[in-house]
């Protein structure tokens, strides 16, 4: 899915640009999630040590990780009960 929107964000950028007759290269960084988050700026503001913005940061990767394996069992779940009604038709 990543790739894919990464993909359709380029090719945007290079119809908009070649529309306005403008040859330049474009790079986007895009982020998502965890990566979204600025650990030192959230240490500074509740004044917390290194050793705790680190355990906070390895706290939200963790809850990132569960998270996305709910998703993926979902996801598996909803693909399983499509099969099986595929199956009933057959």
């Amino acid at each position: 899915m990543n790739d894919l929107f990464y993909d359709l964000i380029m090719i945007l950028v290079q119809i908009f640009l070649a529309h306005r007759g403008i040859d330049q290269e474009v790079a986007l960084d895009v982020k998502k999630g965890i990566e979204t988050k600025s650990y030192e700026g959230i240490g500074e503001a509740a004044k917390l040590k290194p050793l705790e913005v680190d355990l906070k940061r390895l706290e939200d990767l963790s809850d990132a990780i569960v998270q996305d394996f709910a998703l993926m069992r979902k996801r598996e779940e909803e693909m399983r009960d499509t099969n099986g009604e595929r199956n009933i038709y057959l």
